[in-house]
């Protein structure tokens, strides 16, 4: 009972090439699969999953998201979003949570959205807290990716380097109580008061 889910809806990966789908219909169904996997009549937090722009200014996704909480099968309702552009929507729209990138490198959305999120009392869910694993602080200059790992294509090896350089000014923030850079990343982010909680990622960094 102390336990809160938050899942996400709006890739659809049953088509060959998985694709977004914000129509009521996809979501209604997608809805239901998840309050069938998790074995929950009442889910507690659903996201649309990085929508766009388009898809929040029509009228499918965010009505259906309000419908679906409205007859109770649903708590909370928001968005994970690419940007402050979007999120600002999603919260005029109703939403009552959203999920950011945020990090000690990148905090600018969060910031640009401050006054919102009070205004509003929006939750807020902050992802990315280590920089896809940058913010570990374990890779060499010289580190590689995989081909089928997404961090190949997010950097280049210039930047990359540029950026595991830029580590150098955080580790004086190692120390005491704070054991590891990880550690001193994850306070920064939840030392934000309109941080509600931090999801970290499942992959070993």
């Amino acid at each position: 009972d102390d336990v809160r889910i938050v899942t996400k809806i709006g890739t659809d990966r049953e088509t060959s090439v998985p694709r977004k789908r914000f129509d009521a219909k996809y979501l209604e169904t997608a809805f239901d699969a998840c309050r069938e996997r998790l074995g929950r009549d009442v889910l507690d937090v659903v996201l649309l999953h990085n929508p766009s722009q388009v898809a929040i200014d029509g009228t499918e996704a965010c009505e259906t998201m309000i419908r679906l909480a409205a007859g109770g099968k649903l708590r909370a309702w928001g968005v994970s979003a690419g940007n402050a552009e979007v999120a600002r929507a999603a919260i005029e729209k109703g939403a009552q949570v959203i999920s950011l990138s945020v990090s000690v490198l990148s905090a600018a959305d969060l910031m640009a959205l401050s006054s919102d999120i009070d205004q509003k009392e929006v939750g807020v869910l902050a992802h990315s807290v280590l920089s896809f694993g940058l913010l570990c602080g374990h890779w060499s200059s010289d580190k590689l990716f995989a081909d089928n790992d997404h961090r190949a294509e997010r950097w280049t090896s210039d930047e990359l380097r540029r950026r595991i350089r830029q580590l150098d000014a955080l580790r004086p923030a190692v120390g005491g109580e704070v054991l590891s850079m990880r550690a001193a990343a994850l306070r920064w982010v939840l030392h934000h008061r309109t941080v509600s909680s931090a999801v970290l990622g499942p992959r070993s960094c």
